[in-house]
């Protein structure tokens, strides 16, 4: 020995539960594997589902363009359909009279100040 140190070779220690932790460690890498394959599924299917809609629409688009010259053919002889609330603000304003005397029979039984606002509210509709 000339003050030179031996090196000694290491040995690897014995774990007893190496080969849970390494079955464990397997198990959650599948788990991770898995989760990250269904979101990129899902994510694929959200964007399929958002190309067909705007498939979708691109496809209504044209289709009222097209439509658009049998509209305005239609809306020139008066043919167009109007929605149940135009109807009904059509229909409204056509016969107001009738409107205002089966209102002024079911408020018949109110007081005078009632019937006065109901007057009033009635002027400014008609107006």
């Amino acid at each position: 020995d000339d003050g030179v140190k031996r090196s000694r070779k290491q040995v690897q220690q014995f774990d007893p539960y190496a080969d849970y932790v390494e079955k464990e460690e397997r198990k959650q890498a599948e788990i991770a594997m898995k989760i990250q394959e269904e979101k990129e599924e899902k994510e694929r299917l959200k964007a399929e589902k958002r190309r067909k809609k705007l498939l979708a629409k691109e496809k209504k688009r044209k289709d009222r363009g097209e439509e658009s010259d049998t509209l305005s053919k239609r809306q020139a002889k008066g043919l167009t359909g109007h929605s149940k609330k135009r109807k009904h603000l059509d229909s409204d304003s056509d016969d107001l009279s009738g409107i205002s005397a089966r209102k002024k029979k079911k408020v018949g039984h109110q007081s005078s100040s009632d019937q006065s606002e109901f007057d009033i509210k009635l002027k400014k509709l008609t107006k």
